[in-house]
């Protein structure tokens, strides 16, 4: 009920995010899987309280899309609920997985994205069956390793065009200081902020050749946790799994 895989296979061999609805008609199915497990670490001081919890859950944080706000989406309704439940003086941290292909609405069917709410009012049901049948040990092994991996950037003129980089470097000589939507100045012209990632991307790319993607893994107990760069696909989170 809350993941869902946004890329789609196309009737023409083509993949295409989040389709409308007139291009439905030429989807054949979702392109690769979710990962709809939830996962949740409790730990506990010497008194017995929970004193913090990691949280796990993988989908955009989009409950309010379109709307130019900064909020914790669901991921701080699902802490909320959680400190409700066991108590103020739990600190509990939400964890997004491999997020890059994964959505919170299913484009494929009408109406619009699920409520924050509603979505933690799903995820706290499954976390507190997790609570139910959580055992404890003491935490004696605690470790830290991390790796460096040099990955090619892909060609952004063939991702983008040779038009696109041109027509955004244009755009900066024109406004290059940043272009507001409103004389409050609270608000930037998404068109000019995307000029200014497109050139500066493309910039690093001629220069560098390769991006250094850090890989941390970090054990506390029985524990595993990997911390991954970006929003990489779901699929390489299976894999880790």
């Amino acid at each position: 009920r809350i993941s869902y895989n946004r890329r789609f296979l196309k009737r023409n061999g083509w993949v295409q995010t989040q389709p409308g609805a007139d291009d439905l008609f030429e989807v054949l199915r979702a392109e690769g899987p979710t990962d709809p497990e939830v996962g949740v670490a409790a730990f506990k001081g010497r008194d017995g309280r929970l004193v913090a919890a990691l949280l796990h859950h993988t989908g955009h944080p989009v409950s309010y899309f379109s709307q130019d706000w900064v909020t914790s989406s669901w991921p701080g309704a699902w802490c909320r609920r959680f400190k409700q439940l066991v108590g103020e003086q739990c600190v509990p941290l939400m964890i997004n997985g491999c997020c890059g292909n994964i959505n919170v609405r299913d484009s494929t069917r009408p109406g619009g994205m699920p409520e924050d709410e509603t979505l933690a009012e799903w995820l706290m049901e499954a976390s507190e069956q997790v609570l139910g049948k959580m055992s404890y040990s003491e935490l004696t092994i605690v470790g830290f390793k991390s790796t460096i991996l040099d990955i090619p950037f892909s060609d952004m003129d063939e991702q983008l065009g040779p038009d696109e980089v041109q027509r955004a470097a244009r755009l900066l000589q024109e406004h290059p200081g940043p272009r507001w939507r409103d004389d409050t100045r609270t608000a930037l012209d998404i068109e000019w902020l995307f000029a200014v990632m497109i050139t500066d991307l493309h910039r690093r790319i001629r220069s560098d050749r390769t991006f250094p993607y850090e890989v941390q893994a970090f054990r506390l107990g029985d524990l595993g946790l990997v911390g991954l760069i970006g929003e990489p696909f779901v699929e390489g989170q299976l894999e880790i799994k």
